[in-house]
């Protein structure tokens, strides 16, 4: 179950950062809360799990193994990549539950400047601008974006609580720019080298939960990211190639908590400003190359080195945690005809860090058939894992040094099917078995290896083209999501069973498209002192209505929530209400 996603899926889905392209597709679930970070479930696992790369360098902060998707922009990424089955080994560590592959736009040959706004209520206005052209043997790339908002409005038709009134949602305002570079050389046909740098300040508020009797009042008045790459690709034959990546990521936030809803005081015993100074530096390489006629070989050597630096409170001592992790793999496959194709990888994972070291093996096995020009099936299997981040082995609160990794065992079987030129469907089937689940009671007890976990359903997906200019998406996923303990068996939290969506797009002879989008999330559980409560279900509605200007202008307008809907996605943080944005964009 590999999909890819690129500007024109953004566009019709009104996305405008990566967290929000991935929220359109069946099987990921994307949930909001506590510290106004979006949660990726893929398949109900949680992004924590998920290995998530941006030209395949590894996307995650050093303490907590995951960074917040909702603060990168669309403007310069050319694809996403989601493997939500099984995943290769040849991808690295911690790949236990799927694979998030996020591409920058490549540099092109010709000239192209390309600039965009769109703006919304409450002073929210988003610029972005790029330039790309080819400079002799290099080509360039520069790209920038700022966005800004006040916050955004809730549903008229949500009632006032402890904590908030309604109308425009308690902090929820935002700064953010983005900048990045990318440059190449082209020493000859054979051979690629480019170095990137990419970089996001960003600043924004955290609101409360609207009900609780003692909230939250946080801020990060500064959220930096800046990454520097060096990537490289060699033709080595007709089929043989070495890529390689080498990298450095640097962190920079801090948190603020406050005295009370002004956000001005720290006084009170639980107002702090914490600050966390983190980098991260590795390298990775993939040869590949034929034996036979009939077998293509691929490797993956993997190292990375994360350091976390953290002070509490002013004026408090710095304290320092740092682990590496290595990964070795193989994989081949082979294609005995044209019409079948097998899979076999192995792999070995490595974590060390000053208190602990790990290992542990991953497999993936895979058998994908043509039946005939109509029908395409696969089944596929791994065991893949996650080790423990330096937050579950070093926090003060829950740390706990003898955690174990986790370890899943992800099953799939799928079948994609063509009636006509104009309608194709898709039926997949899954099972992941999570064991060793790290989970912790409260943010109070320590990190326990005390679950297992089952994520197993079916996802199904039928696209049609209606005429030359309708065309019709539906997708649905069923999920039944379960933990278990000694103590007791639950569904897991913030994860719905039943997940729907349905596009219509209209594409018309003078440059006019629209696009309607139907979602639906089914109810969730969540948990307040092992009770278990229900949340709502609820559907959206969103359309994007959009006109050409010449060649390559564009005019549009566009309507998130509709219909104003108060929902909840995690509880206690309503999301917004109806948002109408208005943009234009164009390229030279």
């Amino acid at each position: 179950s590999t999909i890819e996603l690129g500007p024109p899926e953004f566009r019709a889905a009104n996305a405008h950062t990566v967290a929000e392209a991935l929220d359109i597709l069946e099987g990921i679930f994307v949930s909001v809360g506590s510290k106004n970070e979006p949660d990726i479930k893929i398949r109900g696992i949680r992004q924590e799990k998920v290995l998530v790369l941006i030209d395949g360098v590894p996307l995650s902060t050093p303490y907590y193994g995951y960074v917040d998707l909702s603060q990168i922009p669309l403007e310069n990424i050319a694809k996403i990549k989601v493997i939500k089955g099984p995943s290769s080994p040849l991808y690295g560590v911690n790949a236990l539950g799927g694979v998030v592959n996020i591409l920058t736009s490549p540099p092109r040959l010709e000239p192209a400047t390309r600039a965009g706004m769109t703006l919304a209520e409450h002073n929210t206005h988003h610029y972005d601008l790029a330039h790309t052209q080819a400079l002799g043997r290099f080509d360039f790339s520069i790209s920038g974006s700022y966005r800004e908002s006040q916050g955004f409005l809730l549903s008229p038709d949500f009632r006032e609580e402890l904590n908030e009134e309604g109308g425009k949602r308690e902090n929820s305002d935002y700064k953010m720019s983005a900048f990045s570079w990318k440059l190449g050389l082209r020493t000859e046909e054979e051979r690629s080298l480019a170095l990137s740098f990419n970089y996001l300040d960003n600043e924004k508020g955290i609101p409360p939960h609207v009900r609780d009797s003692n909230p939250r009042y946080w801020r990060f008045p500064q959220w930096k990211r800046w990454n520097l790459a060096l990537l490289g690709e060699r033709r080595l034959g007709s089929r043989s190639s070495l890529r390689g990546r080498i990298f450095y990521d640097k962190y920079d936030n801090i948190l603020k908590s406050y005295d009370d809803s002004t956000y001005t005081t720290q006084d009170k015993g639980y107002a702090f400003t914490s600050a966390y100074d983190d980098y991260g530096i590795g390298a990775s390489f993939h040869p590949s190359f034929p034996w036979g006629d009939s077998n293509l070989l691929k490797a993956g050597l993997h190292f990375k080195k994360d350091v976390h630096r953290e002070q509490d409170d002013l004026e408090q001592p710095w304290e320092e945690y740092r682990s590496t992790t290595y990964s070795l793999a193989l994989e081949n496959e082979f294609k005995p005809g044209k019409n079948l194709s097998l899979v076999l990888g192995v792999g070995y994972d490595f974590f060390d860090s000053e208190d602990k070291h790990a290992s542990t093996p991953s497999l993936h096995l895979k058998v994908k058939s043509i039946l005939d020009s109509n029908d395409l099936a696969w089944i596929s299997f791994a065991r893949r894992s996650r080790f423990p981040t330096l937050h579950q082995l070093y926090s003060t609160q829950s740390g706990n040094l003898n955690l174990e990794e986790e370890r899943s065992y992800n099953y799939e079987l799928g079948l994609e099917h063509c009636w006509s030129e104009k309608v194709k469907g898709s039926l997949t089937c899954f099972v992941n078995r999570v064991r060793d689940l790290i989970q912790r009671e409260s943010r109070f007890d320590p990190y326990l290896n005390i679950a297992r976990a089952n994520f197993q359903g079916v996802e199904g997906k039928l696209r049609a083209k209606i005429n030359r200019r309708f065309q019709a998406t539906l997708g649905y996923t069923y999920l039944g999501a379960w933990e278990k303990t000694d103590a007791q068996k639950g569904k897991l939290p913030y994860t719905p069973e039943e997940e729907a969506f349905w596009r219509l797009s209209y594409s018309g002879d003078h440059g006019l498209s629209c696009h309607l989008t139907t979602s639906y999330a089914g109810k969730r559980y969540w948990y307040d002192n092992a009770l278990e409560n229900e949340l709502d279900d609820y559907w959206l509605l969103n359309t994007r209505i959009s006109q050409k200007l010449g060649k390559t202008g564009e005019l549009f307008l566009s309507f998130n929530n509709l219909l104003d809907a108060n929902y909840e996605e995690e509880e206690g943080f309503p999301q917004a209400g109806r948002t109408i944005w208005f943009g234009l964009r164009t390229e030279f």
